[in-house]
């Protein structure tokens, strides 16, 4: 059972858009397909460490520097973003596309929350209602930069495909 799992995150990140995913993720992505429904978070990062197809890379902590970490944490997993490390595996090429699909998404995720933050702002908090217009015009300005420094080039590899099949 455990060799099927490590075997099934392989082949998910040889494959998925994706190609560095947090090891929180994939572990309930695991557990979504009934797979790891035995293995605690770290017995899952342990068996993907001790396969040699795996790198890792430290990532961040959503929740550091605030009250209340664990709550960060889980506000910040449901917009998906996850703390904690990443895995990818290591025969896969990273491409100049596929980062900047990456950064596309992950800035587009941004925006999709911080709009939704909008929405449900307080009406009568000034402050915070300054302090969303801001970061949403800081957001946009991003997005700009990033259609700007990358061009075409985000999502340009599903074009091709459909181009060549």
């Amino acid at each position: 059972m455990t060799q099927e799992v490590v075997d099934w995150a392989a082949d998910l990140l040889a494959t998925d858009d994706e190609f560095l995913i947090p090891i929180r993720k994939l572990w309930l992505m695991a557990h979504g397909n009934r797979l790891a429904t035995d293995l605690s978070l770290d017995a899952f990062h342990c068996l993907l460490e001790e396969d040699g197809r795996f790198q890792f890379d430290e990532g961040i902590d959503f929740g550091e520097g605030f009250d209340d970490p664990e709550v960060e944490r889980e506000i910040m997993e449901s917009h998906g973003y996850f703390s904690g490390p990443r895995v990818r595996l290591a025969a896969r090429e990273i491409t100049l596309e596929m980062i900047a699909t990456a950064i596309k998404r992950s800035t587009d995720r941004m925006m999709m929350a911080l709009e939704g933050a909008w929405e449900v702002r307080d009406l009568g908090d000034q402050e915070e209602e300054t302090r969303l217009l801001d970061l949403l015009a800081h957001g946009q300005r991003l997005q700009e930069g990033m259609d700007e420094v990358f061009g075409g080039l985000a999502g340009q590899e599903d074009v091709e495909e459909a181009d060549n099949p």
